[in-house]
């Protein structure tokens, strides 16, 4: 009787265990090649021969005990276009950029990567990189966030959505500086 209360013990955690990793592996899947899908969640006009893109929340659930709420959902983009001419509709420089922990996806170019490991940036300087407004797909809401050219390579980072300024302190808007 013990036995089997062991065996059935057992059974039940390695199932739950392949469950995990059943669950992370769909961490990998969130990355879309798709662009069709992506003018679902915003209504991007970039002229496009490939794209990459994912949508994420932060803090991210990394699997390691239960979630805990998403202040934060960021989308990140990397896109092969044409030509760079996309970039001269948008006027004004980045300026001070708050970048989502976590942004920097394995999937970007190592440029990339190394750009968004900062959170806090001064992208004054940067004349390859502008501030960009996007529209919601399905409320119409514009969201800020900026791009960057580098190589033939745009990179998207808007911020889809962030935490009221009176959730986080009543007499002071968010600051991302």
């Amino acid at each position: 009787m013990i036995r089997d209360v062991k065996c059935v013990a057992l059974g039940i955690l390695i199932f739950l265990l392949g469950g995990c990793h059943m669950f992370a592996a769909d961490k990998d899947d969130a990355v879309s090649r798709d662009m069709r899908e992506l003018q679902q969640v915003i209504k991007i006009s970039v002229p496009a021969q490939a794209i990459k893109w994912e949508i994420f929340g932060t803090p991210e659930d990394k699997g390691a005990g239960a979630p805990g709420p998403t202040d934060y959902m960021t989308l990140v983009a990397e896109v092969t276009a044409p030509d760079s001419s996309w970039m001269e509709h948008l006027k004004d420089n980045a300026g001070k950029v708050w970048i989502a922990p976590e942004s920097a996806r394995p999937w970007l170019s190592q440029y990339f990567q190394t750009l968004l490991k900062t959170a806090n940036k001064n992208l004054t300087n940067w004349t390859h990189c502008k501030k960009y407004q996007v529209e919601l797909t399905k409320t119409g809401k514009l969201v800020d966030g900026f791009a960057c050219e580098h190589e033939g390579l745009l990179l998207i980072h808007v911020l889809l959505l962030a935490p009221q300024a009176r959730d986080r302190n009543p007499d002071k808007p968010p600051v991302f500086e």
